[in-house]
């Protein structure tokens, strides 16, 4: 059997639980139990270097395992024990069990400082407010107005499209039998639609009228109206080049001009009715006594003035614009111009007064002049003084008033009273009027009440547009007299696609702003197009308006492209387009800029 030494040696190699029994002197001091003998000291003294290697063991891997434990209860457990670093040795603190485990120490947990966070967004802005009902209103009548326009634009295209298939190159279609008609032999469509098919926007087409007339040669051996030839040809030219800037457009109106100019070799220096283009041979028709008209000699001066402002040479702008010095000396007492005037003195000779046919454009080119020179900002009010007069004595001798709906219309004058009759020529004087009061000059005012030619316009336009509701067709006839208890009736039924009430529309709308132009301009282009148009293209004049389906009379005179469609065209269109402030129109309604020069 083993002693008890061995039995302490073998355990403490063998890992087994040391058991020291106290009889060897090895219990506690106090205990009652004897002192160390010598044999126990020495058994100490000769193991103690493995006691205390067995003893750092022990204490480092008990170390070693809380260690471990906490590190695992770190990771997996958020409550675990964290470790805190205190000059540089590693404390491990107690862990938090999730139950049972109740701390002797309090430690505080640790809990991360909050991130910052962004701000809020801000709350999205309110939804802009929706459109008043002003707005709503607005925009739908945009949407009408520029759905009129296009129409209008399409029934150019219409007329255009017309000519160009069955009469390019004569002066006018007949659209019904679809063929051409020659009367001055220029190719007035072409010339007279030029500047309409360039506002329109018509840019293949236009470019075609522009070849065309680049090779047209005015050495012709045919008698031309010097009046009709200026304000269709010339104007137009003068127009074409004003908004295109093409100097052949301006070429081509000097040569005219050139050969149009000896007609103003007369004693009085009022030009002849007519001219032989390729010999220069000028004289007036036997129908009148070889008078002059006053609206032919009195309608050239926009165009020659125009000219010599552009070519350098006063020579045409003098001999026009003398013409109007002649007609003033001359006139009559009561301050009126007859429509009659002797070639070589220069002298009056007729008694009627009409702002219809063979007077109508004179009064128009007096105000007109004016405008073109810079209007109101020119120095020489020569020819708005002559054109003031004029209206003196027109509103004082020819403005009547209709029964029983009072009308204002413009009557004609003859052997000293008034004749009850009004051309649909006439209706261009709403327009003018009006015109001539939008456009004034404080500096005369003697003879002008602006406000007064404004209304006096507006009631004229407004009768003129009576003429056309009235007509069972939509339209207005020739001319109307006002007699009996009805206003008025027609004295010549037939309807020529006359431009002049839509003209006075377009002013009037320019200048007021008052949509019943706008209203009354459409009614027009709905009847135009109910009654006029022609399937296989273009549109005709009308024999009888009194008839709900009148009868077409085969004529597309080449004026209802340059005025008629111009002006309705405009009527539906911004203001800035051809503003009334930067240019005028001629009789014609060929747009041209103003000057801003004085005279």
């Amino acid at each position: 059997t083993d002693t008890p030494s061995k039995q302490a040696s073998k355990g403490m190699r063998g890992g087994a639980d040391v058991h020291l029994p106290w009889p060897l002197g090895l219990g506690p001091r106090g205990s009652g139990s004897p002192s160390l003998s010598s044999q126990a000291r020495a058994f100490m003294r000769s193991h103690a270097f493995r006691l205390l290697a067995l003893l750092v063991v022990l204490v480092f891997g008990v170390a070693s395992l809380v260690l471990l434990a906490g590190v695992s209860s770190i990771q997996g457990n958020p409550l675990a024990a964290p470790t805190r670093v205190q000059h540089g040795r590693a404390t491990v603190l107690p862990a938090v069990q999730e139950e049972s485990y109740i701390p002797t120490l309090s430690v505080p947990p640790v809990t991360p400082s909050p991130s910052p966070q962004p701000p809020p967004p801000p709350p999205p802005p309110p939804p802009p407010p929706g459109p008043t009902e002003s707005e709503l209103r607005a925009q739908e009548r945009a949407r009408v107005v520029n759905t009129r326009r296009e129409s209008v634009r399409e029934g150019m295209k219409h007329a255009w499209d017309g000519y160009t298939r069955h009469a390019w190159g004569q002066d006018d279609l007949r659209p019904v039998s679809q063929t051409g008609s020659d009367w001055l032999g220029l190719g007035l469509t072409i010339v007279d639609a030029l500047d309409t098919l360039f506002i329109m926007g018509f840019d293949a087409e236009f470019q075609r009228a522009r070849d065309w007339m680049a090779g047209l040669d005015f050495n012709k051996f045919v008698d031309v109206s010097v009046f009709e030839t200026t304000i269709r040809s010339l104007g137009g030219l003068l127009s074409a080049y004003d908004l295109s800037h093409d100097r052949m457009f301006l070429e081509k109106a000097h040569e005219l001009a050139t050969r149009l100019f000896p007609a103003f070799n007369t004693p009085s220096g009022l030009p002849k009715t007519t001219i032989n283009l390729a010999t220069g041979q000028a004289s007036n028709p036997g129908w009148n006594g070889q008078s002059s008209i006053l609206a032919e000699v009195g309608t050239v001066q926009l165009e020659y003035t125009y000219l010599s402002a552009h070519i350098h040479d006063d020579s045409y702008k003098n001999k026009a614009l003398q013409v109007f010095r002649t007609l003033y000396q001359n006139k009559g007492s009561d301050g009126m111009y007859p429509i009659y005037i002797d070639p070589n003195s220069g002298q009056f000779i007729s008694s009627v007064v009409t702002l219809g046919a063979m007077g109508d454009s004179f009064y128009e080119y007096l105000l007109k002049t004016w405008i073109l020179f810079g209007g109101p900002e020119t120095k020489g009010d020569e020819f708005r003084q002559m054109y003031d007069e004029a209206m003196v004595a027109v509103t004082g001798n020819l403005v009547q008033i209709s029964r029983p709906s009072n009308l204002t219309y413009i009557a004609e004058w003859d052997h000293g009273r008034p004749v009850a009759k009004m051309d649909e020529l006439a209706c261009f004087a709403g327009g003018m009027f009006a015109l001539g009061a939008y456009l004034h000059n404080s500096t005369l005012t003697p003879n002008r009440n602006s406000e007064y030619h404004l209304q006096l316009g507006a009631e004229l336009t407004n009768t003129c547009h009576e003429m056309w509701a009235r007509m069972p067709s939509g339209i207005a006839p020739e001319f109307v007299r006002f007699e009996g208890t009805a206003d008025f009736y027609p004295g010549a039924s037939h309807y020529l696609l006359r431009p002049e009430t839509a003209e006075s529309y377009f002013y009037l709308w320019r200048i007021t702003h008052d949509p019943k132009y706008q209203e009354w301009g459409w009614e027009m282009w709905q009847a135009l197009e109910k009654h006029c148009r022609v399937d296989t293209g273009g549109y005709s004049g009308l024999q009888n308006v009194q008839m709900d389906t009148p009868v077409k009379d085969d004529s597309q005179p080449s004026y209802f492209l340059a005025e008629t469609l111009k002006y309705l065209y405009l009527l539906f269109s911004p203001d800035d387009v051809i503003p009334l402030d930067r240019y005028v129109f001629t009789t014609e309604a060929h747009p041209l800029s103003v000057l801003r020069q004085p005279m």
